[in-house]
C-alpha cells in the first residue's frame, strides 16, 4: 500500500503539468455541478445492487429492499479489509433470517461473478478497441499481432458468456456424474441448478447497468477535474481501468491507489499522461 502512494506522488511531482493540490478545489459552478451529478448517481449505484442480491436471494428466503440494502451495506463495510473484497459474502449473509447462509453465499457469489463477467467483458472490448495503439504504439509488435490480440479477445468473450449461463448445467452434471450432494459444503452448489438462463441474463442486465452507472461517475468526474476527453475515448480508458483494478489482487485500502497507478498507465497509453 504504502509503495503505491509513494509512487503516485512520484508520479505527480513530475509530471508536465505542475501539480496543485488547491487547484483541485477551483472548480467552475458548471464542475461542481457534474460533481454533484456524480454523488447523486452512488445511491442509485447501491439500489440497482440491492435489487438484484433480493432478486438472487428469493431462491433462499423473501427479504424487503431495506433490508437487502443493508446486506449489501454490511458486505461493502466488510470487504474493505479483505483481499479482494472477498468479506462481501460473510457481510451480506449475515441478514438472513431463514434461509441456509452457505446457500447466501452461493448466490451473492453468482452475483458477484455476474458483476465482474460484466466488468471482463466491457474491458475487454476496450482492449479491443486499443489494440492497434498498444500492440503496435506500445509495443512495437508487427501488423500480424493485431489480428491475433483481437481474435483472442473474441473467443475470450464468447466463452465467458457461454460460461456463465452453462454454470446451471455444469451443476447438473457434476451433481449427477459426482454426485456433489452428498458433501458437507459443497453440496450447497446445488443451488446454481436453481437459476434458470432467463433469470441469469436479468442479473446480468441489472449488472450491466450498475456498471454503467459507476462508470459514468467516473466519466463525471474526470469532465469536472479538465480532463480534455471526449466520451468514447472516456468511456474505454475507464472500462481498461476497471478491467485493470480487476485483475490485480488487492484490498481495498489499497485500491484508491492501485486504481489511480492502473489510470496512469492507460492515460499514456491514449495520449492522456501529462
Amino acid at each position: 500500500v504504502s509503495l503505491v502512494y509513494v509512487f503516485l506522488v512520484y508520479e505527480l511531482r513530475n509530471s508536465s503539468t505542475q501539480f496543485n493540490i488547491s487547484s483541485i478545489f477551483q472548480t467552475s459552478s458548471k464542475n461542481i455541478y457534474l460533481l454533484l451529478l456524480a454523488f447523486v448517481l452512488m445511491p442509485v449505484n447501491w439500489l440497482i445492487e440491492s435489487f438484484k442480491w433480493q432478486f438472487l436471494i428469493q431462491k433462499i428466503e423473501q427479504i424487503k429492499i431495506r433490508e437487502s440494502i443493508q446486506a449489501v451495506f454490511a458486505g461493502t463495510a466488510i470487504s474493505i479489509f479483505t483481499p479482494n473484497r472477498i468479506g462481501d459474502y460473510l457481510g451480506r449473509i449475515f441478514i438472513l433470517k431463514k434461509g441456509d447462509r452457505l446457500d447466501g453465499t452461493v448466490a451473492t457469489i453468482v452475483g458477484n461473478i455476474s458483476q465482474l463477467l460484466v466488468t471482463l467483458i466491457m474491458g475487454l472490448m476496450a482492449l479491443f478497441y486499443y489494440a492497434e495503439e498498444w500492440v503496435s504504439g506500445q509495443l512495437n509488435w508487427p501488423q500480424i499481432w493485431i489480428y491475433i490480440f483481437r481474435v483472442l479477445i473474441i473467443a475470450t468473450l464468447i466463452a465467458l458468456v457461454w460460461s456463465f449461463f452453462k454454470f446451471p448445467s455444469i451443476e447438473k452434471q457434476l451433481n449427477k456424474k459426482l454426485e456433489i450432494y452428498k458433501y458437507p459444503i459443497i453440496k450447497h452448489f446445488n443451488l446454481l441448478s436453481e437459476y434458470s438462463s432467463a433469470e441469469l441474463l436479468r442479473v446480468l442486465i441489472l449488472s450491466s447497468f450498475r456498471y454503467l452507472v459507476y462508470s459514468s461517475q467516473f466519466y463525471l468526474l474526470l469532465l469536472a477535474f479538465g480532463i480534455p476527453i471526449n466520451w468514447f475515448d472516456g468511456f474505454m480508458s475507464i472500462f481498461l481501468i476497471f478491467f485493470g483494478i480487476t485483475i490485480v489482487p488487492s484490498i481495498a485500502v489499497a485500491e484508491l491507489g492501485i486504481r489511480a497507478f492502473i489510470s496512469l498507465l492507460v492515460f499514456q497509453i491514449i495520449g492522456l499522461s501529462s
